[in-house]
């Protein structure tokens, strides 16, 4: 087994035993997400990222027409707001 794939499954294996918290704080180390990528860390569908930023939910960044990014701070925030909203 090569070196890279050894490091990726130790990897996947220390994602796998964190929180879902602790794996938020850690994806939320890079400053721009992708749509996918804030998607992931908010285990929903792409579609409904989509969705959320079209209704003001999430603020997002649009470079480019083709191109959709999500501040940290921003998905961060939204993260906080949602789970506030849960525990009630």
């Amino acid at each position: 087994m090569s070196a890279y794939r050894e490091m990726a499954r130790i990897e996947a294996a220390r994602r796998r035993a964190m929180s879902r918290r602790e794996r938020i704080e850690a994806e939320l180390d890079q400053l721009w997400f992708t749509v996918p990528e804030a998607a992931e860390v908010l285990g929903e569908h792409p579609k409904t990222l989509y969705r959320r930023i079209k209704n003001g939910e999430i603020k997002a960044n649009r470079p480019s027409p083709r191109k959709t990014r999500i501040l940290y701070t921003d998905l961060a925030a939204y993260i906080a707001q949602e789970s506030g909203g849960k525990s009630r």
